[in-house]
């Protein structure tokens, strides 16, 4: 004699049975897309893209700038330091390095000066740029914008 015929809870673990099986079903066929709603590229929506510009090798005043390693720091992508020449890409984004500006200022509160050098940033595919002061984080999101009238 089968156990499971002469229970009579046998339509009711089936059912359950049934419909856990199918909500399980349902569950894995939704698409990505369906699950996470989508984020539209427009200025109104702002996510922030830090990125900071926090060492280079060399000396601006006596050194040629083409040879100096920058190294750049993405805070809101997980990734590693990268150390890049000028007209390398930071990885994983379409932020080119394209000039370097040697600059100091003078700080009245410790009585000398600061670096407060210059790298500009140029997205490759809108051609928007933005400048990274030194050791200062720059929220570089704006140059990701659609160009206005770029499909017209």
């Amino acid at each position: 004699m089968n156990p499971l015929t002469s229970c009579p809870l046998e339509g009711i673990v089936v059912s359950i049975f049934l419909f856990l099986a199918v909500s399980a079903c349902e569950r894995h066929s939704e698409t990505p897309a369906a699950a996470t709603p989508s984020v539209p590229s427009t200025p109104s929506v702002h996510k922030p893209f830090r990125i900071v510009f926090k060492s280079y090798d060399g000396n601006p005043k006596t050194d040629k700038i083409e040879k100096f390693s920058f190294q750049i720091n993405t805070l809101d992508l997980r990734q590693p330091s990268d150390f890049l020449k000028l007209g390398e890409t930071v990885p994983n984004t379409l932020l080119k390095l394209k000039q370097f500006s040697f600059k100091e200022r003078w700080n009245e509160e410790i009585k000398d000066k600061v670096d407060v050098s210059e790298l500009t940033l140029q997205n490759s595919k809108t051609g928007k740029t933005t400048v990274l002061v030194f050791n200062q984080p720059t929220d570089v999101w704006a140059i990701f914008s659609p160009v206005p009238n770029a499909e017209k």
